[in-house]
């Protein structure tokens, strides 16, 4: 789950539609997971023998731009894009052999998280 804190500032072309670009603070947990599936007609790596997990909380700027639309009296029409970089995680991996030991396989890995949210949605102004 991921959290903004983020503020807005437009214009308005007409009385009814608001022009905005946003940015501010983002939150959240970045994951990512791989399995390395072995060529079966190797005997290395016969079966799946790299299985890895990421989770980290990673906080970073979030920027974004947006419209909302007053479609009758107090009800609004709103679509929005956000964008954030969240960073990466680089490494190398060591392969285990099926017999127990480590092999001379290693294999470079590079992740990086990118947040891209489209919105759209109705709101109800009391």
């Amino acid at each position: 789950m991921v959290r903004t804190v983020r503020g807005r500032l437009g214009f308005l072309p007409t009385d009814s539609l608001l022009i905005y670009g946003t940015g501010g603070w983002l939150y959240g947990q970045a994951s990512a997971s791989r399995v390395y599936q072995g060529n079966t007609t190797e005997p290395l790596c016969a079966a799946n023998c790299s299985i890895g997990a990421l989770a980290e909380n990673k906080s970073t700027w979030v920027v974004g731009a947006g419209f909302e639309y007053f479609v009758w009296r107090a009800l609004t029409f709103t679509f929005e894009y956000l964008y954030a970089e969240l960073g990466g995680q680089d490494g190398v991996h060591i392969e285990n052999l099926p017999g127990g030991g480590i092999s001379d396989v290693r294999l470079y890995q590079s992740t990086s998280f990118r947040l891209n949210v489209i919105r759209a949605g109705l709101n109800y102004h009391f």
